[in-house]
């Protein structure tokens, strides 16, 4: 296995701290433990690398943390977290996934230890500043919320330089990269976490550091019809927000930022699995022979370092 992390991938909302955001939460972390980190595995990364015990829990299964708990971060029941003294939460930034992150993190360290987790700006969509004060309401029921003045960095994932590049810098196009830091000082147990409603299965494949998923949604009988999304320029998506017009459209999405339809996902699913498995550039070539549009994405070639397949709900 390569020892570098795969690219970026927008249905993670994996939007990266800088290395001074790191250092800093590290910082308060340090000599704390145990220590858990859900979505945060570059903090994780940097505490594990200084000996420090530190449980990561995410999704992505490449994030070179050897305590790694692969798992969907909303399902609280079935993941083994041990018992922390300080958690460090890193949630898309949507109130749904907020809340419920909030709680699995202080649930995990208990009345009486601390959590922290990243916030939005008001600047982030109109509604963001309603939002914020709704959620403070909410977890002040059971913990004690300071909001730090130090702000979180993030580094610009490749997938939003593309939309940049083509959407402009629209709220839909670009991210804040800014973000605020709370401390949750566990007063009472929280709620368990909501039930969600049944989500769509995604597929992803893993070419060295690119990442292609697919929707596997209802598929519909016959071949695997491959078409532009109508709002994409071309095959990329000039956005980043889950707000973006038809989003839910997309049956097809890289780590750099292209998109499709897809009628039918499983013809296309077993094509790729062979393409998982080529060895000669003659192999890959053969294989996406049906969908040739497929050539000119930024799929690398063969030989590969590593390959791999993986499926997450969304």
């Amino acid at each position: 296995m390569i020892r570098e992390l795969v690219e970026p991938h927008p249905l993670d909302f994996d939007w990266r701290y800088d290395q001074p955001t790191v250092a800093h939460l590290s910082s308060l972390l340090r000599g704390r433990g145990p220590i858990l980190a859900l979505g945060a595995p570059s903090v994780a990364r940097a505490l594990e690398m200084e000996g420090e015990p530190v449980q990561l829990i995410d999704r992505q299964p490449y994030q070179l943390v050897t305590n790694h708990w692969v798992a969907e971060i909303d399902v609280q029941l079935r993941l083994p977290i041990a018992r922390s003294n300080v958690a460090i939460a890193d949630p898309p930034w949507y109130p749904g996934d907020f809340l419920d992150w909030a709680i699995v993190a202080s649930r995990s360290v208990g009345v009486g230890h601390t959590a922290y987790i990243s916030i939005w700006p008001d600047s982030t969509r109109p509604s963001a500043g309603t939002e914020r004060r709704s959620l403070f309401d909410a977890v002040r029921s059971w913990a004690h919320v300071v909001e730090h003045e130090a702000v979180l960095h993030y580094e610009m994932p490749r997938f939003e330089r593309g939309a940049i590049a083509l959407g402009g810098r629209s709220q839909l196009s670009t991210s804040p990269r800014v973000g605020s830091l709370l401390e949750l000082r566990v007063l009472r147990t929280p709620p368990p976490i909501r039930h969600r409603i049944q989500r769509e299965a995604w597929i992803r494949f893993v070419f060295d550091s690119y990442q292609l998923a697919i929707r596997l949604g209802n598929p519909a009988s016959g071949d695997s019809e491959i078409s532009p999304h109508p709002y994409a320029k071309g095959w990329k998506w000039p956005y980043v927000s889950a707000r973006a017009p038809e989003v839910g459209q997309i049956g097809l999405w890289s780590s750099r930022g292209e998109v499709a339809t897809v009628r039918n996902p499983l013809p296309l699913v077993k094509t790729l699995q062979t393409v998982v498995s080529s060895c000669t550039s003659a192999t890959f070539e053969a294989a996406l022979a049906m969908y040739p549009m497929l050539l000119d994405w930024g799929i690398p070639r063969p030989p590969y370092v590593r390959t791999l397949e993986w499926r997450h709900q969304q």
